[in-house]
């Protein structure tokens, strides 16, 4: 075989695979979104669908979740509980669950921030109670810097806070910093996300979720939909890179105000958190803050929603018994932390 003839069977065997795995990413995706299909309802803002659920009455309670993740989070875990509150709003964030990916620009922080903040607009939602889990927690911190007089409080759960302390886990350091990374390369990157989505999720998912959960057990049905639904084609595989490759420039500019912001914040964490530990977030954030009051549970993990609902549950609760119907005009002293047992 000459070398003209080899190099044209690597290159067929190369396209012939690259096609079935772009075949079996199409097949996996119809697959999840016919087993799961949406839950909710879509509002659509400068171009971009967002996908929402929207249940109970009375002041807005409005859910962020985290980086992978969908609406699900807080909807199957304390949303039922809290319709009693308030009328909670669960979005699934741009490029996730079944939101669109925002196609003229990168979906860094900001340009999310401005998409829920018009899409509440448009669903009528003024002065919300933000919940934001994770990278959803430095979301809402990003809302409230780019609209501080439309926030009524803050509830932030394990949340994603300060940069270059996002995963302490050596298990997902690398994996992440090459998802972060290929995606982003010029030609090679899309082919290389076009060709092993299927692949590199499903490694990620399992080491992921498994590290999320810990110390508890990650429940079944929960892996499942988070598999069928979480960056389930190409488009949103690039969409989490570049949002995680943006975040910590914009971050690192939101700590250095934290002492500024004057709403009442309620924090709560795992810790036992091996995603995002509460000693280099949430501790320092209650150190940073003005008005912040944190509960650290002990034992408990990153995915607090599905393991301690009830303790996200009451820390909304004191969230809204804490921020004011109107803009606050009188500060107050820093609330102690507090260190709960866990349940």
């Amino acid at each position: 075989m000459t070398g003209n003839s080899l190099i044209f069977v690597v290159v067929a065997i190369a396209g012939a695979v690259t096609a079935a795995l772009n075949l079996i990413t199409s097949w996996l995706a119809r697959r999840g979104e016919a087993a799961y299909p949406p839950v909710g309802e879509f509002v659509e803002v400068d171009g971009v669908r967002l996908h929402y659920i929207r249940q109970g009455s009375g002041r807005p309670i409005v859910f962020l979740h985290g980086s992978d993740g969908f609406l699900q989070d807080f909807a199957d875990s304390v949303v039922d509980s809290l319709v009693s509150d308030g009328c909670c709003i669960a979005f699934d964030r741009p490029g996730h669950g079944y939101s669109d990916v925002p196609r003229s620009e990168p979906p860094t922080l900001e340009v999310q921030a401005g998409l829920i903040h018009d899409a509440l607009k448009a669903l009528g939602v003024e002065r919300p109670i933000l919940v934001g889990h994770s990278w959803g927690a430095a979301l809402a911190l990003c809302y409230v810097s780019s609209y501080p007089e439309e926030v009524a409080g803050l509830a932030l759960v394990a949340g994603y806070l300060y940069p270059a302390a996002k995963v302490t886990s050596r298990l997902l350091r690398l994996p992440l910093r090459l998802l972060v990374a290929l995606p982003r390369i010029p030609l090679l990157g899309t082919f290389i996300v076009s060709t092993f989505t299927p692949i590199v999720k499903t490694a990620l998912m399992r080491i992921g979720l498994s590290l999320a959960f810990s110390p508890d057990p990650v429940p079944t049905g929960y892996a499942r939909k988070a598999r069928a639904l979480w960056v389930r084609t190409p488009a949103r595989v690039r969409a989490l890179a570049q949002e995680s490759a943006t975040d910590e420039p914009i971050l690192a500019r939101l700590a250095a105000r934290y002492a500024e912001i004057r709403l009442p914040i309620h924090l709560c964490a795992g810790d036992s958190d091996q995603i995002l530990p509460p000693g280099r977030h949430s501790r320092q954030f209650h150190r940073d803050a003005q008005r912040s009051r944190l509960t650290v549970i002990k034992g408990a993990g990153h995915q607090l929603m599905q393991t301690h609902p009830e303790a996200v549950i009451a820390l909304v609760r004191q969230c809204l018994a804490d921020a004011p119907l109107a803009a606050p005009t009188v500060e107050r002293e820093p609330a102690p932390c507090i260190i709960s047992d866990r349940a």
